[in-house]
């Protein structure tokens, strides 16, 4: 998958190329450098990062967008891994003997949103994932009716060869060019008769005259 393809239609390839630039430097020395320093929590510097990350995780494109372009880069850091363990540390209790500055309300309403930022990152990239299997799914149900429609021809063809050639222009599943039918007929992928093919180009029908010498060309 390219990254480009991502944000394609919202921003520009110079923003773009700006964007990652800009994302590499702001997440590993402002939001890391914060989300990543469990020992000695700021709670307003936490807050404010915390924030800041259910925006974005609030956004399945930006989401998508980091994951791409930094994770699944070999020449890239991976930030949405470490934003996820990162508030994944944070939300776990201090290790046995260290110190925290935090109060237990704090700690408490800390831990909440920490929980917060994960359920939005983790709902942007299944809705995601529901669009892509959407998209899949309609481009697998377009292959099926292609596939009826181009048997329902073939069959059609096999037994009246011009109303085939007619039911499959219509329906769009051939050109309505004598090189389009030719073609069609050449590659024969509708299960047709080499018998009632050569019939067909074997009339003296204008159309199919010309879809014969195209035939013959190939």
């Amino acid at each position: 998958m390219e990254p480009e393809v991502l944000l394609a239609g919202s921003i520009d390839d110079s923003f773009r190329s700006r964007l990652k630039a800009e994302i590499g430097i702001l997440f590993p020395m402002l939001i890391l450098r914060v989300l990543e320093n469990v020992l000695q929590p700021s709670f307003l510097q936490k807050m404010t990062i915390l924030n800041l990350l259910d925006k974005i995780g609030g956004n399945s494109q930006i989401i998508i967008y980091i994951f791409v372009n930094y994770d699944c880069d070999v020449d890239s850091p991976n930030i949405l891994e470490r934003v996820v363990n990162g508030l994944l540390k944070t939300s776990l209790r201090p290790p046995s003997g260290s110190t925290t500055t935090l109060s237990t309300v704090q700690d408490i309403f800390l831990r909440h949103e920490l929980v917060q930022c994960l359920v939005s990152i983790i709902k942007s990239m299944g809705a995601w994932m529901d669009q892509q299997l959407k998209i899949d799914t309609a481009t697998l149900e377009q292959h099926r009716a292609y596939k009826i429609e181009l048997q329902k021809g073939g069959s059609l063809f096999n037994r009246k060869p011009f109303k085939g050639i007619e039911f499959l222009i219509n329906t769009k599943n051939v050109g309505n060019s004598s090189k389009e039918v030719a073609a069609f007929l050449k590659n024969n992928t509708a299960g047709l008769s080499e018998i009632v093919i050569g019939d067909y180009l074997g009339e003296k029908e204008e159309f199919a005259l010309r879809v014969m010498h195209t035939y013959v060309a190939f």
